[in-house]
């Protein structure tokens, strides 16, 4: 399970279109946490933007032995002000009680373009050995595309999935590969929207229940249910390094893993890259309010 990588929106943030459970309580995220490691997940996804997610992740690794923490990738605040990088990094090391971050990421594309002298003083701050890797979380093609041409960014973290597929995007993760970047992948479940009756689906995104019609009947004839489709979809990509995935339950966490073993003809893959979406700007959930 080490290219699973476990998101930790949710501990912080009431987070997803589908979600019902709202907030986990501290005692049910350290749970979380301790199956999860337990099963082989080595990695966290955070930022310091999820409300208390990063809180919990440092009270989780001061209760432990230190062979049971977890790897950590996090995300500069969008308001990262005044206080020198360095000392902001140790800030954020302090709170995950942890010594190196695994990588340290823009949380946006745009605040990537707007802050080329605080990325410089990243790449210092990594060869110093406080942070591995560095790089940026976007949303479009064409910010993938201007982010793989930056030989200063590591990791590329993208949206993909049974919509968002390898006919959005297939030869830019080719591309990626190629110039060396490591690609992690989000919105695996497109935020819960697989999971949505067609009467709970919002009114702006109804032009998307024919590609969603469609792919539950491609998961309905290979007898697999939606969940474990687009988690092998995306986890069984040879041109992935990394599969984020966010839980609120262990229940969730243990299906989610119990998926990843189902039998799986993998010509169905071919059949979910046939799924073209002709309005690929709903397939981002920024615009959706």
């Amino acid at each position: 399970m080490k290219k699973l990588i476990l998101g930790t929106v949710q501990f912080g943030l009431s987070y997803g279109i589908s979600n019902r459970n709202g907030q986990p309580q501290p005692g049910e995220v350290f749970e979380i946490l301790r199956v999860a490691r337990k099963t082989g997940i080595e990695t966290l996804d955070t930022a310091e933007d999820y409300g208390s997610a990063q809180e919990l992740i440092g009270q989780y690794h001061n209760s432990r032995e230190k062979n049971s923490s977890f790897d950590v990738i996090s995300k500069i605040s969008h308001e990262f002000g005044s206080q020198s990088v360095s000392d902001h990094v140790k800030q954020t090391l302090s709170v995950l009680a942890l010594t190196t971050l695994e990588a340290y990421l823009f949380h946006s594309f745009r605040m990537y373009k707007a802050s080329p002298e605080l990325l410089n003083e990243l790449v210092s701050l990594k060869g110093k050995g406080m942070i591995r890797k560095l790089g940026v979380s976007i949303y479009t093609n064409d910010e993938l595309l201007e982010v793989i041409e930056d030989d200063r960014c590591d990791v590329i973290q993208i949206p993909y999935n049974l919509l968002d597929n390898s006919s959005q995007k297939g030869a830019l993760l080719e591309k990626a590969k190629a110039a060396g970047k490591e690609l992690h992948v989000r919105s695996v479940y497109l935020q819960g929207l697989f999971f949505m009756c067609p009467e709970q689906i919002p009114r702006n995104l109804l032009p998307l229940v024919p590609y969603l019609k469609k792919i539950e009947e491609i998961a309905r004839g290979h007898a697999v249910d939606m969940g474990t489709l687009s988690l092998q979809y995306v986890y069984n990509n040879p041109l992935i390094d990394k599969v984020l995935i966010g839980v609120d339950t262990v229940e969730q966490l243990t299906h989610n893993i119990d998926g990843l073993k189902v039998p799986l003809d993998r010509s169905v893959f071919s059949e979910i890259d046939k799924i073209l979406v002709k309005e690929p700007h709903l397939l981002n959930p920024v615009n959706w309010k």
